[in-house]
């Protein structure tokens, strides 16, 4: 936990880093795009979670792209 904390505040910091113009515009766009990230993933999830091999099919994918832009 101590680790993923740490990672999440330099990620925070980063996006900070970011940031143009008044902040709360910012801080608002930031949030209602992570709350339209997060619907689409539980609502892809959702509609994936009765085909297992679709499902799984694109668990790799995603794991195949992780894996790629970490060895980029």
């Amino acid at each position: 936990a101590a680790v993923a904390g740490t990672f999440a505040l330099f990620h925070g910091v980063a996006h900070g880093a970011e940031m143009h113009g008044h902040a709360a515009w910012f801080a608002l766009g930031f949030v209602l795009s992570t709350a339209a990230l997060h619907a689409a993933g539980f609502f892809i999830g959702t509609a994936l979670q009765k085909n297992l091999w679709i499902n799984r099919a694109v668990g790799t994918a995603i794991g195949a792209v992780g894996l790629s832009l970490l060895l980029a």
